[in-house]
């Protein structure tokens, strides 16, 4: 069974906020569903975000499912661990995946 993408998860969380704002309107059915940190494990200062547009299932189990990923709709946006912590400190109700020290791991 595929995931049902009515709604976007990813949209919650700062780097998928602003990776939209990125990325910008391009389908009202457009959905993030990747995110990773790019370069070595231990230095997390870039991150890759990415979605696409999906549409309905037409038939079988997930008929009417967004969860339908369609060809040629992907587009991705780099987001720094700089970005992410300016936005948490300019919406400060808004914090997410941020560690301990209240920072995504940079120096």
């Amino acid at each position: 069974m595929k995931m049902d993408m009515r709604k976007d998860p990813f949209a919650e969380y700062t780097y998928g906020r602003l990776a939209l704002k990125k990325i910008g309107s391009i389908d009202p059915n457009f959905r993030l569903f990747k995110a990773a940190w790019l370069g070595k494990a231990n230095e997390r200062q870039v991150m890759r975000v990415t979605g696409a547009t999906f549409r309905e299932a037409l038939s079988g189990p997930n008929k009417g499912q967004l969860c339908v990923k369609v060809e040629g709709s992907e587009h991705s946006a780099l987001v720094t661990a700089s970005e992410m912590d300016e936005y948490e400190a300019a919406h400060p109700g808004h914090a997410d995946r941020a560690d301990a020290k209240g920072s995504y791991g940079h120096a």
